[in-house]
């Protein structure tokens, strides 16, 4: 559907990203990330349009990321380019930051949308909360960014931000694993699951069918033991009107 390409994207763009930095691949790994969020957004746009606005911030992520290439192989020639000065750096890094801002912004509203349209309201609210620590950490950023602090406090503001950030990265994945998981286009929940080459992959998969099925059918129990005290209570009190 999408959510498959979306998450491993996001993965690779906001997280794994951090990682390939320590080697000086983090533009790559940001290339294959936006590349792939890409591909996913294009295939969910068939079942929800406003996800087609995520694009345009995605396009100029794509654009920053080139010149955080040609630095990295400035790096690994020893000679970065004259005009990739201090100033040009930090515009960039401005622009990708409300570039991600933005993008968010386009993104998980449409993940809403696309939730309460199957009738989700708890991955709708999820996308929400989602979308607020987005703003907060923008916020935050900003300010730990211009704001005259103390070289202490600056360190306080910087774990701070850290944690927002990490905060709401790992949420939007969970998010987009739920998603995933529980939204699926119409007859596709009938299909078989697939089958892998490996049978340690079939096997996982045969474990979260049935780890599945068993919520299912637990949160079905609840309702309708939900429904039968809501009828008893009702019936109760007709009973206690009559006598009177």
């Amino acid at each position: 559907m999408g959510f498959g390409y979306l998450l491993l994207g996001y993965l690779l763009a906001f997280l794994l990203e951090i990682t390939a930095n320590a080697v000086g691949a983090g533009p790559l790994a940001l290339l294959v990330g936006y590349g792939l969020m890409a591909v996913g957004i294009w295939k969910l746009q068939a079942y929800q349009k406003s996800f087609r606005l995520a694009f345009p911030p995605l396009a100029l992520l794509f654009v920053t990321d080139v010149y955080r290439m040609i630095g990295m192989i400035g790096e690994w020639a020893s000679k970065s380019p004259a005009w990739m000065t201090a100033t040009v750096t930090s515009a960039v890094e401005w622009s990708e930051f409300a570039l991600i801002v933005c993008f968010h912004s386009l993104l998980l509203p449409a993940v809403l949308r696309l939730a309460m349209s199957v009738e989700l309201p708890k991955t709708a609210a999820s996308a929400s909360r989602n979308l607020i620590l987005v703003w907060m950490w923008g916020i935050l950023y900003s300010v730990v960014r211009l704001a005259p602090f103390s070289e202490e406090a600056r360190k306080v503001f910087t774990v701070v931000l850290t944690v927002f950030n990490f905060l709401f990265i790992f949420l939007n994945l969970f998010l987009f694993l739920s998603c995933m998981k529980n939204i699926a286009p119409e007859g596709e929940d009938e299909k078989p699951p697939h089958r892998y080459r490996w049978n340690l992959l079939n096997r996982i998969g045969d474990r979260f069918t049935r780890e599945h099925e068993r919520a299912v059918e637990t949160s079905r129990k609840d309702i309708e033991e939900y429904l039968r005290r809501k009828k008893e209570k009702k019936e109760k009190r007709e009973q206690k009107k009559n006598k009177k």
